[in-house]
């Protein structure tokens, strides 16, 4: 272990221009317009991350049939009017959709609405059918309300110390305080934090991390 550790510390290096940031020298550094390493400046990463998330991107494409395409969207991390970025947040990738009421029962994972018979008028002296069609249009008539938000993503957050990446998988979800739906009030389903010091040891990693996710939406 003493042997790997020392040939592990050569392969270190430094990045100027991002106060001599140390990372392994297979990872290539590009100075762009940023005041940090972020997922932009790190060559590959947007890549890397997107083909780890590919087989969640096919299982959520064919339980959300009414869309064409599922995208996970960059992550913003550069600081602007307006928006003021956490100093470990470098970037990622994240999908983020609303599922309807109407397919709860694909994704038993999430948590939504649910009807409360006392808003009903009349719902104690109905029939079944009565009470199932009341349900329903009390759901129709309180548009996203009843809805549950999905959120998953991979979130960069930057070198550490050893100089090794550090990663954020997460998963969450709910109905929260719909129909908005923010982040805040999402409830955590999976996360798990990882580093490496190289690309390809990420990637696995990763891959691991993003199976243990697959197992809990299937």
């Amino acid at each position: 272990m003493g042997e790997i550790k020392k040939y592990m510390k050569n392969l270190i290096t430094k990045t100027k221009g991002f106060n001599n940031t140390i990372h392994h020298a297979s990872i290539n550094i590009v100075e762009g317009n940023s005041y940090k390493i972020g997922m932009d400046e790190v060559m590959g990463l947007e890549n890397m991350l997107n083909q780890v998330v590919k087989p969640l991107q096919d299982i959520l494409l064919k339980k959300m049939y009414w869309m064409n395409e599922v995208n996970f969207n960059k992550r913003e991390y550069k600081s602007r009017d307006g928006f003021s970025a956490y100093s470990h947040n470098c970037g990622g990738i994240e999908f983020r959709e609303v599922i309807p009421e109407c397919e709860a029962s694909s994704f038993n994972f999430l948590e939504f609405g649910e009807v409360d018979s006392d808003d009903i008028d009349g719902y104690s002296s109905m029939s079944d059918e009565e009470k199932e069609i009341a349900r329903d249009k009390e759901v129709d008539d309180s548009i996203g309300y009843f809805d549950s938000a999905l959120l998953i993503g991979i979130s960069f957050e930057g070198f550490n110390k050893k100089g090794q990446l550090q990663f954020y998988i997460y998963l969450s979800g709910g109905n929260g305080d719909a129909p908005y739906f923010r982040t805040k009030s999402l409830t955590d389903i999976f996360d798990a934090s990882i580093s490496a010091y190289t690309m390809v040891d990420a990637q696995k990693k990763l891959t691991l991390q993003i199976n243990k996710i697959l197992k809990i939406i299937k």
